[in-house]
């Protein structure tokens, strides 16, 4: 769980406590690269072919990509 940086965003706390049990597994980062790096490493335990999955407003989409691409232009 994680949040782009807008100021009406949940916390990933809130998103927990909202989800109740369904987020007793979740991890909480707080930034978006950070959860996506997070992401990336629990999928490839799982195997080289395992995709991350990206939920959410488009606000935490759009931040993803943007993180995509900045990883992208670095090399």
């Amino acid at each position: 769980l994680t949040r782009p940086r807008i100021a009406r965003a949940a916390t990933p706390d809130e998103i927990a406590r909202r989800a109740g049990r369904l987020a007793a597994g979740a991890h909480r980062q707080p930034s978006v690269a950070r959860a996506l790096a997070v992401a990336r490493r629990l999928a490839l335990a799982h195997g080289p072919m395992t995709t991350v999955v990206v939920a959410g407003s488009l606000y935490l989409v759009g931040a993803v990509k943007a993180a995509l691409e900045r990883e992208a232009a670095r090399g």
